[in-house]
């Protein structure tokens, strides 16, 4: 979301989870229902499930990396930052 789009839903009080989905919806990934009464209901569209497969991957990759992951940050935040 660029950063123009961004500033107006901040003056509109549009939370960042509002913002995110305005996003999904805006590049055709999600939709948003349109029922009475209004009630928020999400849906991914053919083009967001297309991203189903890399989506998975990446949580998989996540999952099985996070051990790694977490010892690297733990290093890193108590790493001397005056040190070489």
């Amino acid at each position: 979301m660029d950063s123009a789009l961004r500033s107006q839903l901040a003056a509109a009080g549009v939370t960042p989870e509002c913002a995110a989905t305005i996003a999904l919806v805006r590049d055709a990934l999600a939709r948003v229902g349109d029922k009475v009464p209004p009630r928020v209901e999400y849906a991914l569209t053919p083009l967001g499930r297309s991203l189903s497969d890399t989506v998975s991957h990446v949580v998989r990759w996540v999952q099985e990396n996070q051990g790694e992951i977490v010892r690297h940050r733990e290093l890193f935040d108590g790493a001397d930052p005056a040190a070489p």
